[in-house]
């Protein structure tokens, strides 16, 4: 195994390659494209010489094609290359595309991660953006369960919910609802409602519950 940096021209993609491939437009397109655009191609492609094809990097492959064809960009790409047969190309390509292999995230680490990078985005003079961490600003506030507006991470969302006379501009002495989605599995409702009831007993929430058993 050694590191080439290999025309783009030349990397045939693997026909046998199980991911859909992503295309300009695509929301999971514009993440990639500006995490490889801010940040280079910091995580090699896999090329095996034995075939000609690509094992890993299918998409990031197609942006730096496009980004070649479009804005000028590198044409050759660093790759890892191997020399493997057919069938541990094929092993080798599933792996690097299964979400499985590898560890799950700890959620109060990446929570406490994502605050953080949220905090340095919102400052005056950022020139960071939160979206790079490849999470879009939907998916950002839910995990910080922050509301959005000029508290929210993204402070030219207007996705506060607001009461319609609110939300038409006419005077009202009510005050702004923040409404949150809790999704609970059925089997696990049992466990979770006493705390979920104490917590809006405390502090005295509405809720509308959807779909939970009797």
């Amino acid at each position: 195994m050694q590191l080439e940096h290999l025309p783009l021209s030349s990397l045939a993609p693997a026909p046998h390659n199980p991911r859909i491939a992503l295309k300009p437009g695509d929301a999971g397109w514009r993440k990639l494209a500006a995490s490889v655009r801010a940040f280079g191609l910091v995580q090699p492609l896999v090329y095996n010489r034995r075939s000609g094809l690509l094992v890993g990097g299918h998409q990031r492959l197609e942006v730096l094609k496009h980004d070649a064809a479009e804005h000028g960009g590198p044409d050759v790409a660093p790759c890892v290359v191997v020399d493997l047969p057919d069938a541990e190309e094929k092993a080798l390509c599933i792996a690097l595309n299964n979400a499985d292999v590898g560890g799950a995230w700890d959620g109060s680490k990446l929570v406490d991660l994502l605050g953080e990078l949220s905090a340095e985005a919102l400052k005056p003079d950022a020139e960071f953006d939160a979206a790079l961490t490849g999470f879009d600003p939907n998916q950002l506030d839910a995990l910080l369960m922050t509301p959005a507006g000029p508290s929210g991470c993204f402070p030219d969302d207007s996705r506060v919910t607001t009461s319609d006379s609110q939300a038409t501009g006419e005077p009202s002495d009510e005050p702004a609802l923040v409404r949150v989605s809790l999704e609970v599995p059925t089997d696990r409702w049992s466990a979770v409602r006493p705390d979920l009831d104490a917590l809006v007993g405390d502090h005295d929430l509405a809720v509308v519950v959807r779909g939970a058993p009797e």
